[in-house]
């Protein structure tokens, strides 16, 4: 199984720990995961096990659609067959992602 885990710009500052230890749960069970962060600070402490794809906040609203579609193509394409969002930020982009 691989799946995607979005996360909204709020609660990644708030729980990466959290977040990065869920990450490691799901590999160690065998699950393979990508994980969709917002666009990254010098700090993050990103999990080298899986690959990880930014969620640009800065897209201007008539962009997004576009950049949804690219990263649906780069899911679509990485096999991932599940989407999970985390964050009330990312419900929207995670719904059309998953349509």
């Amino acid at each position: 199984m691989h799946i995607a885990i979005m996360i909204d710009h709020r609660r990644f500052n708030d729980e990466r720990a959290w977040f990065n230890r869920t990450v490691v749960g799901l590999v160690s069970a065998g699950v393979q995961v990508t994980r969709i962060v917002p666009e990254l600070d010098p700090d993050d402490q990103c999990v080298s096990l899986t690959a990880s794809i930014l969620l640009e906040q800065s897209v201007m609203p008539w962009a997004r659609k576009s950049h949804l579609h690219s990263l649906a193509s780069q899911l679509k394409s990485a096999g991932v067959s599940l989407i999970h969002a985390m964050g009330k930020d990312t419900w929207r982009d995670a719904v059309e992602l998953a349509t």
